[in-house]
């Protein structure tokens, strides 16, 4: 809280900023992106057949979904040109499609550049109070850091490439325009299964298998059978997760599939942890 807030000059934000961008923010997100793309590619871009004008292709046709012939033709100025186009097309962008730019740039990031961009946008995400964060080149509705770290760390842990495509796809169905809460559901508990099958050693084994063999093998505490025993239960029964909604049954909510990711992740972790030797 700045000096303004504490001392009763400016109000404190009560909500988080989740269906809009205020100017600071937007701002701040511009300078963010200014920094980690456009500070290197402007040196280079005076020449047609550089690596640099490659990229800047990338985001105007790809990104950007602009006619190549809308790019201003190559002169001196033409990089200042380019870039301010751009900027002129973010600044009137609506707040999600704000949202959309940063993951694209950050899947642009990962393949291109120094795969750091996401760590400073959620930085600035948290210091501006939006309700967003960016996971796994994703944007999410998710405001807990400790909540983040569960899901990054279950992410990146995966060795076996099956837990991490289940999340993944977790937290693609939490972000997408409609996001589809059943489904996301269905990935989170199937990641658990994957993760108890590949330490039980049973990789055809159902989750209620792989736990009894981690029970009875590698001392896995009976409560914790127990409980993901019951969410397995709980995505097979409740809200029409494995099967088509019922009449009467209660549509699921981002706070549902958030609870799901958070805790499938966690207990990941958890496996990982205890059972990784």
């Amino acid at each position: 809280m700045g000096f303004a807030e504490r001392y009763g000059h400016k109000l404190p934000r009560e909500s988080l900023q989740l269906d809009s961008i205020d100017k600071k923010l937007r701002i701040k997100i511009w300078n963010a992106i200014d920094r980690h793309f456009f500070s290197i590619l402007k040196p280079g871009l005076y020449n047609r057949y550089s690596y640099y004008w490659e990229i800047c292709q990338l985001i105007w046709t790809e990104i950007l979904e602009r006619d190549i012939d809308d790019i201003h033709p190559f002169e001196s100025s033409w990089g200042v040109n380019f870039f301010e186009d751009v900027k002129s097309i973010y600044n009137t962008m609506q707040w999600f499609e704000v949202y959309d730019f940063i993951e694209n740039l950050s899947r642009l990031d990962q393949l291109y550049f120094e795969g750091k961009f996401a760590e400073n946008i959620n930085y600035i995400l948290e210091e501006e109070h939006s309700g967003y964060r960016l996971v796994d080149d994703c944007i999410l509705k998710i405001t807990n850091e400790k909540e983040i770290d569960a899901i990054e760390e279950a992410i990146k842990s995966d060795e076996s490439g099956q837990i991490s495509t289940h999340l993944s796809s977790a937290l693609n169905l939490l972000s997408i325009k409609n996001p589809d809460y059943r489904n996301s559901i269905k990935e989170s508990i199937s990641a658990v299964e994957a993760a108890c099958s590949i330490i039980a050693g049973k990789p055809k084994a159902t989750l209620g298998e792989a736990l009894k063999i981690l029970e009875r093998d590698y001392n896995l505490h009976p409560a914790l059978k127990n409980s993901f025993n019951a969410l397995y239960g709980y995505t097979s029964d409740a809200g029409g997760i494995r099967h088509n909604l019922k009449d009467g049954e209660e549509e699921l909510e981002h706070g549902d599939a958030i609870f799901m990711l958070v805790s499938c992740s966690s207990f990941i972790n958890y496996l990982q942890f205890k059972f990784k030797n």
